[in-house]
């Protein structure tokens, strides 16, 4: 059992620690104090976390910057000239772009296309790759052109006069 004495010496002691802590910012603290400084440090983090992203985002990299500003310039004059146009060209200009956009999403298809029509450009390619339609329609196309021959033979004469 504690003296009076004692007592109040241990109640100025822990005032004067009080008072120290006050003054310092540490020490033991109560239930309240710390539930009010982990508030407080929350707070400060949360601002912290916002300020940092802020801070991310305007240093983000100039040249990254001025791509964003390129295709926004880009895409803003895309629209004016498709308010600029008439119905028809609006709707070419769509369908133009949908296009683009289909032979983005499907490159194979496109190359199997850019290769049968190159084949089609060299004439001796052309008939090994068509070599069936004119084994099998040779006498229809030799007729055909003379249809047209029997049809059409004094303007084509003609022509041939002209030219000679």
């Amino acid at each position: 059992m504690l003296s009076e004495q004692e007592k109040r010496d241990r109640q100025i002691a822990r005032e004067i620690e009080g008072s120290s802590r006050l003054a310092n910012g540490d020490g033991p603290l109560t239930k309240r104090e710390r539930r009010r400084a982990s508030k407080r440090k929350y707070e400060a983090n949360n601002r912290e976390r916002i300020w940092a992203r802020r801070r991310e985002k305007l240093a983000l990299d100039e040249s990254l910057r001025e791509r964003r500003r390129e295709a926004s310039r880009k895409y803003k004059a895309k629209q004016r000239a498709l308010k600029a146009m008439t119905p028809e060209q609006r709707e070419r200009e769509l369908h133009r772009r949908q296009q683009a956009r289909w032979a983005k999403a499907n490159p194979d298809c496109i190359a199997d296309a850019q290769r049968k029509w190159r084949e089609k450009q060299d004439p001796e390619l052309f008939r090994k790759y068509d070599a069936k339609r004119y084994a099998l329609h040779a006498e229809k196309i030799k007729a055909r052109k003379l249809a047209y021959y029997y049809a059409n033979r004094e303007r084509i004469k003609a022509k041939r006069r002209a030219q000679s």
